[in-house]
């Protein structure tokens, strides 16, 4: 069992359309996600006064840029994609946030970045932004104890699963789908990849959220058994 996300055997590739149409359109429905997942999560990140309003102001500005590189990457307009998201990059460039901030910014934009990747077929570097955006995340829970990203972690892995199976390791995809469904059902205090879990964390989530995403990888797992 791996015991940090990695995508071994990337260079290899199944032909199989209803599978790379699944992974597309599963990207597509994480980025649906994405807007609204910065408010579900619990951030104690201090952004009072005036520094706090201009990172408030950079952080939003910025964020339409990453948003419209995800829709150029909808519609398959690579080019322009990776221009918005050059422009998304510039707070973190010119450090223009605080530590959190900056962690927290870059943890959403590097889950953006990861659907033009795939769509570019850079599935290497689509598995490191979802690295990088794990990384980030278990940074901020450190960072304040107040600070809960267990559901976008698990999301995250869920993207990697989708990536593995694309690739054609899916044995390892069904194991590390099969690990969250456990990790969510409360048999398993761990999902195997790097970061702090444990069974508490499942139980102070909201039960609904935790249903629906299991029925999201349950679904996953038939599909690509299904291929």
């Amino acid at each position: 069992m791996r015991n940090s996300v990695s995508l071994v055997g990337a260079g290899n590739s199944i032909d199989n359309t209803l599978l790379v149409i699944n992974v597309l359109d599963s990207y597509q429905q994480m980025v649906e996600s994405l807007r609204v997942g910065i408010t579900k999560v619990k951030i104690a990140i201090d952004l009072q006064g005036s520094q706090g309003v201009k990172e408030k102001l950079l952080m939003h500005g910025y964020s339409n840029a990453r948003n419209r590189g995800l829709l150029a990457a909808r519609r398959g307009e690579l080019t322009a994609a990776a221009y918005y998201f050059e422009i998304a990059q510039t707070p973190l460039h010119k450090k223009e946030l605080s530590y959190a901030s900056a962690l927290l910014y870059e943890s959403f934009l590097e889950q953006a970045r990861s659907y033009l990747f795939c769509r570019s077929g850079k599935f290497e570097q689509a598995r490191m932004s979802i690295d990088k955006s794990l990384s980030n995340d278990i940074a901020l829970e450190q960072y304040s104890s107040t600070i809960d990203l267990t559901l976008h972690r698990i999301q995250l892995v869920h993207n990697l699963v989708r990536l593995e199976a694309y690739c054609g390791n899916i044995d390892y995809a069904v194991e590390l789908a099969c690990q969250i469904l456990r990790y969510l059902s409360g048999t398993s205090a761990s999902i195997g990849v790097m970061g702090d879990w444990g069974y508490q964390r499942v139980k102070n989530q909201h039960q609904s959220e935790v249903s629906a995403m299991f029925v999201q990888v349950a679904g996953e797992i038939a599909i690509i058994l299904a291929g």
